[in-house]
């Protein structure tokens, strides 16, 4: 179990979270400079917060009452960077065997070899990190990183730098790592699908506080914040006023009623829950501007007279199309709109 309340004043705003992780992964989820990357720095102590606490396993890695730190190399947290960090000077067998520290010395290169053959760089021991591609890097990062039996798994962003068919292979291949190793472990993202599949709880990070932490399935189902809503990929984000018991969506030219609007500053509706039809609960009019085609769907952006916002509607490519500057009628029903609150 780690446990995780500190405060550290960045240039933008002071990064202030309180959290908790046990043997499922968390993900934390939030935009390039909401305080991701310096909570896993704070953990592994490559970072010393302000005030607070971090505690693993039972044990004070950081209290600011107490004056204690420990250093990175007595935490046994394994840290894998965006770049992959490896020592360019030493050979893949021995990147991997410097992390063998809590292994006897006598064990420490079957152990090494070991994880070279299970994440598929047998034939690569005696190459040098820039001989490598970068996704050898990555898994010869990954062997380096399990082979000091860590307490604490923390990814940071790992498969940024890699394409498309290289992300999915190596994300596939973390996910067993996850689900199998018996401790805790947190993985920064900014892409919502790679932090649902990886990542059984997901926290919401917003300039430097988490706003919203759930089990991935409730966050994706009722994201309850603006921030949330556009982290998890929903496409349209509109304001609105509150009455006593609705609120009215004027950029959609409808009231939602018999809803507590406490608070709701915005609904959030899916490209892909509005419908080409009339026979939702909810109906508008819209002229499409514009035809995107990708390769199992197509976003239709459709505009209102009456409306400064854009709204995206996805369909599936075995659907008829409608023509480019058609106006129609769309619809949508009320358990597909999120109720969101904040700002931006």
């Amino acid at each position: 179990m780690l446990e995780v309340n500190i405060t550290k004043k960045l240039r933008a705003f002071t990064l202030d979270v309180n959290f908790k992780a046990d043997n499922n992964a968390l993900a934390l989820l939030g935009q390039s400079g909401s305080g991701k990357s310096m909570t896993l720095k704070c953990i592994a102590g490559v970072e010393k917060p302000d005030s607070g606490k971090i505690v693993l396993d039972g044990e004070i890695l950081y209290d600011s009452t107490q004056g204690i730190c420990l250093p990175p190399q007595k935490r046994r947290i394994g840290l894998l960077f965006q770049n992959y960090a490896l020592f360019p000077m030493m050979t893949l067998l021995q990147n991997v065997m410097s992390g063998c520290k809590q292994i006897p010395r006598k064990a420490r290169k079957a152990h090494a070899l070991e994880l070279i053959k299970r994440f598929g760089l047998e034939g690569f021991e005696n190459t040098y990190p820039n001989k490598l591609s970068g996704g050898e890097q990555q898994r010869a990062a990954l062997a380096r990183m399990l082979a000091a039996n860590p307490r604490l798994l923390l990814f940071d962003e790992p498969f940024s730098a890699l394409d498309t068919h290289l992300r999915r292979q190596l994300s596939q291949m973390t996910a067993d790592v996850l689900r199998n190793y018996d401790g805790s472990a947190i993985v920064v993202s900014h892409d919502c699908a790679e932090a649902f599949r990886l990542c059984p709880q997901i926290a919401v990070m917003e300039k430097g506080k988490i706003t919203a932490h759930k089990d991935r399935v409730s966050l994706f189902k009722a994201p309850e914040t603006v921030a949330a809503a556009k982290l998890i990929g929903c496409e349209n984000i509109l304001p609105v006023r509150t009455g006593e018991k609705n609120v009215i969506v004027s950029n959609l030219g409808i009231i939602v009623d018999k809803i507590k609007p406490d608070e709701i500053t915005a609904i959030g509706l899916p490209a892909n829950a509005i419908h080409i039809d009339n026979n939702g609960e909810y109906k508008f009019n819209a002229t499409v501007i514009q035809i995107i085609n990708s390769p199992y769907e197509v976003t239709l952006v459709l505009n209102m007279d009456y409306s400064k916002y854009d709204i995206f509607c996805s369909l599936p490519n075995s659907v008829e199309i409608p023509k480019l500057y058609s106006n129609i009628t769309f619809s949508f029903d009320k358990k597909d709109i999120f109720f969101l609150k904040g700002g931006n």
